[in-house]
């Protein structure tokens, strides 16, 4: 069973890379650069950043599709 242990940890090491890479670059930046302009004093670990990347990437997205519907 190491080998098992061995590919579930990689695995787990390479799922948490990712998520690593989504919530901080994909999510976070965007928010980040938003909550800038208001606030110059901005967390950017804060949790309206976070709320503002994904509320971003919600409107980014609904824009598309009614813009190409």
């Amino acid at each position: 069973m190491p080998l098992g242990d061995i590919a579930g940890g990689a695995l787990r090491l390479i799922a948490q890379f990712f998520l690593e890479i989504v919530l901080e670059i994909v999510i976070r930046r965007p928010g980040y650069l938003i909550c800038r302009l208001f606030k110059k004093d901005i967390d950017p670990e804060g949790g309206w950043v976070a709320a503002t990347g994904i509320v971003f990437w919600v409107a980014l997205v609904a824009g598309s599709i009614y813009f190409f519907a």
